[in-house]
């Protein structure tokens, strides 16, 4: 996963990137000003093995709730995910404290839905 992130560089990018990986290799790349529209238009490659997006954004810390704190001001993020059908990996950093977060499998939400939706899972 760290290999993922070497290949970060900072929190806002002009597009989002929807690619496919296959033999070693990215085989696809396309560039979206809206992630959701990038992967509401994806078309999978003969042999793709992933479906990989790189993103930025913007979150807001968590609360002691765990839920985001609409009182704080909201920080960048760059976020790199991958789903091969089965596992969805995530890398993300945050540009306040340069933190990383790594998930293996158990992301969550409209991103990952629509990544799991557009790769036809």
């Amino acid at each position: 996963m760290d290999k993922m992130m070497e290949s970060i560089s900072g929190y806002e990018l002009e597009n989002a990137i929807v690619a496919q990986y296959a033999n070693g290799d990215i085989v696809e790349r396309t560039f979206w000003e809206d992630i959701y529209d990038g992967l509401e238009n994806f078309q999978k490659v003969d042999g793709a093995e992933a479906l990989i997006v790189d993103t930025s954004g913007k979150a807001r810390p968590l609360a002691d709730n765990g839920e985001p704190d609409y009182d704080a001001d909201p920080y960048r993020v760059r976020l790199v995910a991958i789903y091969d059908g089965n596992k969805l990996f995530s890398a993300m950093e945050f540009s306040h404290n340069k933190e990383r977060v790594f998930d293996e499998n158990e992301a969550t939400g409209s991103l990952a839905d629509a990544m799991k939706e557009a790769w036809g899972a």
